[in-house]
């Protein structure tokens, strides 16, 4: 299984967040850990540590050393010999996989859930409780976003997802549509969340309690920029819908490697054992899902029909938002720490969310730099584009120091920074100051 590694400048993963990922193809074996050889030892890192080595084993302890196989016509005899204690069986897709009732993995039971107060049911009840997008802050555009999602009602109902809702009349298939399986998202961010380019996950911050960040598992620019590694927002819908979304992104990660030609011993719904499956039917495991299981057209925004300013899917350049924490031309992110949520700014000011600055960043390519312990793999296209992006800003800041002896540019950022953090409205007069540091270009004869 391959994951992407944007948790710090050498291409770093979250080490509980990659656990937990292998523990769940696994069957829910919290007990496995990683190592550095196929049957070594647990690697010498901590849950909130970064691995950036590029290869991991994942070690189930305790397997047998033989599994039975389901027919003789799927395997050459009735047992296959199982020598290494990495060779264990897997859960092939989200659908065959069982929820782990009052057993989630120690750092999900940490994260503190807010506890939601009266039950409202029907239209609105998600925006009484949350208020905004539990990512952004926005509040027009939104969504009432499914967790586990409706798409997969069927294993709902066969997993007693039922057990978490707090509305008795919402059991059963309608469990599917309780509070507590619900999130305010902004509606285009609530597209990209069912499109699982990212997750939410508890990660700790400096020792502290776990709480839930935004981790992007298939990114962009703009995702990686602006929400990786950044704190959500109050949360009072239940961590348990919340690890079975986390379940359901991560399972096609597996489809190559039940599509490498090989039979596989898996753990199905059907089985209370593990079974000896053979090419084909190995294969179908790792295929998607069929159209019929595709989510239907949703209905209109309730808040309003009106885009947000900052939408992922506009096309706009990250380096065109104006931002106090990174003005544009010096968004420069080095460290790996945990940012402060979102949020919108109150006032007239034209501004995106303010986003802190202290979030992840990755290297240029290995072949361009000149001291790389773990070079990072040579396909990512986020890495070349944030290079690039980063060779682009040093490049202006050469040419500013060259052409500006005297700081200008650097004083009418100090006096932007100084501006935003008073807040408050813009006068008429600066608006063309302000265009230009956010960018922006005006012909002589227009101002």
């Amino acid at each position: 299984m391959f994951m992407t590694c944007l948790d710090s400048t050498a291409g770093g993963l979250h080490h509980a967040t990659a656990r937990t990922a292998c523990g769940v193809i696994a069957g829910n074996r919290w007990d496995a850990y990683l190592s550095d050889t196929p049957q070594g030892q647990p690697i010498n890192v901590g849950d909130d540590e970064l691995l950036v080595r590029g290869e991991y084993y994942f070690i189930v302890p305790g397997q047998p050393s033989q599994l039975p196989t389901s027919s003789t016509k799927e395997a050459s005899s009735s047992s296959v010999s199982i020598p290494d204690p990495y060779l264990y069986p897997i859960v092939p897709n989200f659908q065959q996989w069982s929820f782990p009732h009052g057993r989630l993995p120690e750092i999900w039971q940490e994260v503190e859930i807010s506890k939601p107060g009266p039950v409202r049911s029907g239209a609105g009840g998600v925006f009484a409780r949350d208020l905004s997008c539990r990512m952004t802050d926005y509040t027009e555009s939104c969504d009432d976003a499914h967790l586990c999602p409706k798409t997969e009602e069927d294993w709902f109902v066969r997993n007693a997802m039922d057990l978490y809702t707090l509305d008795v009349n919402k059991v059963g298939s309608k469990g599917i549509n309780n509070l507590n399986n619900l999130l305010m998202l902004r509606s285009d961010v609530h597209r990209t969340y069912d499109n699982k380019r990212f997750v939410f996950v508890p990660k700790r911050d400096n020792n502290q309690p776990a709480s839930f960040v935004t981790h992007v598992l298939n990114p962009s620019q703009e995702l990686f920029d602006l929400y990786h590694n950044c704190k959500l927002h109050e949360i009072k819908s239940a961590h348990e819908y919340l690890f079975a979304r986390f379940a359901w992104a991560i399972f096609p990660m597996l489809s190559g490697f039940l599509e490498r030609g090989k039979g596989r011993f898996l753990l199905t719904a059907k089985d209370q054992d593990a079974r000896w499956f053979s090419i084909e039917r190995t294969k179908k495991f790792g295929q998607p899902p069929s159209p019929s299981s595709t989510p239907k057209i949703r209905k209109a925004p309730r808040a309003s029909t009106t885009a947000p300013e900052d939408d992922l899917d506009n096309g706009d350049p990250p380096s065109k938002r104006i931002n106090k924490d990174r003005p544009s031309g010096l968004n420069k992110r080095e460290d790996s720490s945990i940012s402060e949520p979102c949020s919108m700014p109150i006032g007239p000011s034209p501004t995106t969310p303010p986003m802190s600055s202290t979030s992840t960043h990755l290297q240029p390519p290995a072949s361009l730099r000149s001291e790389d312990p773990y070079p990072l793999p040579q396909t990512s296209f986020v890495r070349d584009l944030v290079y690039y992006k980063r060779l682009k800003t040093e490049h202006l800041e050469r040419e500013r120091a060259r052409s500006d002896p005297e700081g200008l540019w650097e004083k009418e950022l100090e006096w932007l920074d100084g501006m935003l953090e008073a807040g408050g409205a813009i006068d008429a007069s600066e608006l063309p100051r302000v265009g230009r540091l956010m960018g922006a270009e005006f012909p002589d004869e227009d101002i």
